[in-house]
């Protein structure tokens, strides 16, 4: 799956030691080659192998590491399958890119290990939920943000009812014969005997429950351990006959009726994000309030001297941090000690990056916030665990 998850980005982290190279730029929405965007990465591309060979690296060897992701210039197909962002990842053993449902920044980071804060938006407790458009005749699956979507490769989930039903030849189908009356013509007073096991309204119940069962199954195994919501758009018989056998345990129990055949991927999000939008806003809710009942108590942390201590040693719970918001500096492992410039400086590194990098390698979770939303007025701040 080329859309990004949260144990995508946690296998990222866990990859350090060497250079590792992270590209982020916007791209143009599926429905068309545009040519900035090719454009634009083999400038980004530039730029990396400049900090590559600015790091230490000699030219033939930056070009070298860069060399695989080279080959997306002349994707056509790739390029008109984008969403509203794209990131790639790149050290000298792998190459991956994904598709966000966001714009991003013109962004290139290299260092020892792989810069995730323009993700942070996206992989928060609130960052992204799903949208699975249901029909007999086309399904979809769009990972969606308040602002953008993206189309996931469906992979093994069937794209409709004749593609999941095509190799099923049943013993039970129906038979139907008309019998003769007696003594002439049965034309006009034909009486219909059916032959069988089951009625064919049965029989295209059981096809249809066979159908959403390997939806459901394919669903399942596609998204893994992902928790973010999902919003059901199908017409409305079928709501109840899919959420019957729904194996995905963040099924909202609203959802959008209605055939979405036709329906364009933007006017879906739309129309989920209604749905999301107050399931989102009790999460901060009460994760917020959380730091306040527990503020005084020394189970909260703010600032990034305080934050990154705690985080260093696994106990931030909640971690909630300002968006649109770099802070520069270096940071002391050994003496917790935080050093903090206003303008990027040699040897620094971004310390947001640094503290969501830490939170999540311990299974924390992250809330990103207006500046002024924030809790404990700081750009970041935590509720602990301890």
């Amino acid at each position: 799956m080329d859309t990004i998850c949260l144990d995508d980005v946690k296998n990222l982290i866990s990859r350090n030691g060497g250079a590792h190279v992270s590209i982020f730029m916007p791209t143009h929405h599926a429905g068309g080659e545009n040519p900035q965007d090719p454009i634009r990465l083999r400038n980004l591309m530039r730029v990396a192998e400049e900090k590559l060979v600015a790091r230490g690296l000699r030219p033939a060897e930056a070009r070298a590491l860069l060399a695989p992701a080279e080959s997306l210039y002349t994707d056509n197909l790739f390029w008109r399958q984008q969403g509203d962002g794209l990131a790639l990842f790149i050290e000298s053993s792998m190459f991956m890119y994904y598709r966000l449902p966001k714009v991003m920044p013109e962004l290139v980071g290299v260092s020892d290990r792989y810069y995730i804060k323009p993700l942070i938006s996206l992989i928060s407790e609130c960052g992204w939920f799903y949208v699975l458009s249901l029909s007999r005749h086309e399904n979809r699956l769009l990972q969606c943000t308040s602002v953008g979507s993206v189309r996931i490769s469906l992979g093994d989930v069937p794209r409709s009812m004749p593609e999941a039903l095509r190799y099923d030849t049943p013993d039970n189908r129906m038979q139907y014969h008309v019998a003769p009356q007696v003594g002439g013509s049965n034309f006009g007073a034909s009486t219909a005997i059916q032959s069988g096991e089951e009625s064919r309204p049965n029989y295209d119940k059981r096809n249809l429950i066979q159908y959403l069962n390997q939806v459901s199954k394919g669903i399942s195994k596609l998204l893994k351990d992902e928790k973010a919501p999902m919003v059901l758009s199908a017409v409305d018989y079928l709501h109840p006959f899919y959420r019957s056998i729904n194996e995905y345990p963040n099924l909202l129990e609203k959802g959008i009726y209605g055939n979405p055949d036709g329906v364009s991927d933007d006017v879906l999000r739309e129309q989920a994000w209604k749905i999301v939008k107050p399931y989102f806003e009790k999460i901060i809710k009460d994760a917020v309030g959380e730091y306040n009942r527990l503020a005084g108590t020394g189970r909260t942390a703010k600032g990034l001297e305080e934050v990154i201590e705690a985080a260093k040693n696994g106990r931030v719970r909640f971690l909630f941090i300002a968006e649109n918001v770099q802070q520069w500096g270096r940071y002391d492992l050994e003496n917790n000690q935080v050093e903090i410039h206003q303008e990027s400086q040699p040897g620094d590194e971004d310390l947001m990056d640094l503290v969501a990098y830490l939170t999540i390698k311990q299974n924390g979770a992250i809330y990103e916030l207006k500046p002024e939303e924030v809790p404990g007025d700081a750009p970041v701040s935590a509720v602990l665990r301890y």
